[in-house]
């Protein structure tokens, strides 16, 4: 203890010798000094505004938040590339509907034209069995009036 406390007294004169005592050398020296560790700390000081001005040197918030929004940028492709996967895939499925629609339609516009046609053909025939019946039965009339009256009687 008493080595510490005599030491701890050399420093405190050492300290008043230097604060009352220096010599006109000494300042210049001391201001040079001086003046050399403020060049020194300005130089330091423009190369960390530059190094933190730097993308790839910044702080390690910057790139930690720089980090996380790349993580949550590639997620966000992700589900996008899902999104557009099902939505390929959903219209795929639609236009396989939609073709199978129009197939459908071609074929029942087909059967309804052919079945057009088929009512045609059946009216056709339909009036020239109306007319041959009209024929037979007006052949008949005149038949019965040619006939005397006891054939007109078997033929009814």
């Amino acid at each position: 203890v008493q080595d510490l406390e005599n030491e701890h007294a050399a420093l405190r004169l050492k300290l008043q010798q230097r604060r009352g005592g220096f010599h006109h050398a000494d300042s210049g020296v001391f201001a040079a000094e001086v003046h050399q560790a403020e060049e020194q700390h300005r130089q330091l000081h423009e190369q960390l505004q530059r190094l933190e001005c730097n993308n790839f040197i910044a702080n390690t918030d910057f790139r930690k938040e720089a980090s996380r929004r790349i993580g949550e940028l590639e997620e966000l492709v992700k589900r996008k590339e899902n999104e557009y996967e099902q939505f390929t895939s959903n219209q795929n499925k639609i236009e396989q509907v939609r073709l199978a629609a129009v197939r459908d339609r071609q074929r029942l516009e087909s059967r309804v034209k052919d079945m057009q046609r088929q009512n045609e053909q059946l009216q056709i025939e339909l009036e020239a069995h109306s007319n041959d019946i009209h024929r037979v039965e007006q052949d008949m009339r005149l038949m019965r009036e040619r006939l005397p009256l006891e054939g007109q009687e078997v033929l009814e």
